[in-house]
């Protein structure tokens, strides 16, 4: 999977890093849920790993110091995030800046599963006389359908913007306009693939779009930018990045004295 206007850093991000992401979204959407639920069960999973050495945590500590700083000045700069005129797999709309384009992506619709008779006859045959029989015809029984599940039906290349995002495939095509946007969820499909559902008021059915963990981490805070911008709050949520890396800088390891 590539990813044009990612920021590296560390693979786990420090949980109040991307707490202030949302965090100043909690009267517009219903996502923070979700989003804290992913990031404290990663910060479970790594609690329950055996303890590190001072080393090992500071070494750590300082990986998601560099991806913070690293994230507040991409952010700072989003023009310069993904280049318009080379990368963009869409065409651009006056005023729009690209924040993220993720290729490989997976389109993910419920799709209702095959279903199946229940109850069937396959007929009878029995004989009443010498030579005379008599046969029950058969029949297929009940129809059941099956369940509906997460099903990808395409994949492409999903892009976010300042003011929308977009998914292009080589069968279908979704559109999303933060303007429209409901809230956004993320539920897990698979192993390895997790899945971010975007309802939005102009469609009835809920699209998602697939990716493997770390990317859908990404996905979400370009998203949340994107609407910081769109609502023009994009300095409120930068500044909010920034308390919480000096929070992280004053949570930095020490040594204990044994």
């Amino acid at each position: 999977m590539t990813t044009k206007g990612e920021i590296k850093g560390s693979n786990w991000v420090y949980p109040g890093i991307l707490i202030g992401i949302v965090a100043i979204f909690t009267s517009y959407f219903l996502f923070i849920p979700a989003v804290l639920c992913i990031v404290y069960a990663q910060y479970q999973v790594n609690q329950q790993k055996k303890p590190m050495t001072y080393e090992e945590e500071y070494k750590l500590w300082e990986k998601d110091v560099e991806y913070a700083e690293a994230l507040i000045a991409g952010l700072k700069n989003y023009q310069d995030l993904v280049d318009e005129t080379t990368e963009s797999p869409i065409v651009t709309k006056q005023g729009e800046e690209l924040l993220l384009v993720v290729e490989g992506a997976a389109l993910v619709e419920t799709r209702r599963q095959r279903g199946s008779y229940q109850g069937g006859s396959q007929g009878l045959s029995l004989r009443v006389a010498k030579g005379v029989s008599y046969r029950v015809a058969g029949y297929r029984g009940t129809y059941e359908p099956g369940p509906e599940e997460p099903t990808v039906i395409d994949t492409g290349v999903f892009v976010v913007s300042n003011t929308r995002a977009v998914f292009t495939g080589s069968k279908q095509n979704r559109e999303f306009h933060w303007s429209k946007l409901i809230a956004f969820t993320v539920e897990t499909i698979g192993k390895e693939r997790l899945v971010i559902n975007l309802p939005v008021s102009n469609r009835q059915k809920v699209s998602g779009i697939g990716a493997d963990t770390e990317t859908i981490e990404t996905i979400q805070e370009r998203i949340a930018f994107g609407i910081s911008l769109m609502q023009g709050k994009e300095d409120a949520f930068i500044q909010n990045l920034r308390d919480q890396l000096h929070q992280l800088k004053q949570n930095a390891p020490t040594k204990s004295i044994s």
